[in-house]
């Protein structure tokens, strides 16, 4: 009975595996800056019934002050750099990274599945600021390649830590940073 229940369990893992798909290949360790904007929404005060939570629009001029240090709101919850950049880090199909800096150092892990089209969703959690996001959207590729020219996208993120949730926009800018 043991035995037979143990090929039951090697057999079903084994159809399994063969209906995994094919990875879409490796990308090439592209690095490109990033930018966004969106709005955010606070829940500092509890909310009041029948009202809607203060938002606030952030610009993609915000975001330098706000990695740099300049702005005191950001302090403690994001990783700071004179750059006053972002950065998007294509590791491979399932797995990016994304930091306050090109040398790959305090990145944050997204994971996810990108479609030989390009469309793709990624997912991550920011320990810093416990900020757990969703990023969904189209990568362009160079022509019969998996190599990365460039990233548009939505987000969607929530802090309990912070007492904010956001949705928004997200693309790369210019070319490869490597």
């Amino acid at each position: 009975m043991r035995s037979t229940f143990t090929a039951v369990i090697i057999g079903l893992v084994g159809l399994i595996s063969l209906g995994q798909p094919p990875s879409a290949g490796a990308f090439s360790g592209e690095i490109f800056e990033i930018t966004g904007s969106g709005k955010l929404f606070h829940f500092e005060a509890p909310p009041t019934p029948g009202q809607k939570a203060p938002v606030t629009s952030v610009k993609a001029s915000a975001l330098a002050p706000c990695i740099t240090g300049g702005d005191a709101t950001c302090t403690g919850f994001l990783e700071q750099d004179a750059g006053g950049k972002a950065y998007v880090y294509f590791d491979s199909d399932t797995s990016w990274r994304i930091a306050t800096n090109p040398d790959g150092t305090d990145t944050t892990t997204l994971t996810g599945l990108v479609a030989g089209d390009g469309s793709f969703m990624m997912s991550g959690r920011h320990e810093m600021s416990e900020t757990e996001f969703t990023i969904q959207g189209k990568v362009k590729f160079q022509k019969g390649t998996f190599t990365p020219l460039s990233m548009n996208g939505s987000i969607s993120a929530v802090s309990n830590l912070t007492l904010h949730y956001g949705t928004g926009k997200v693309k790369t800018v210019g070319d490869k940073v490597n």
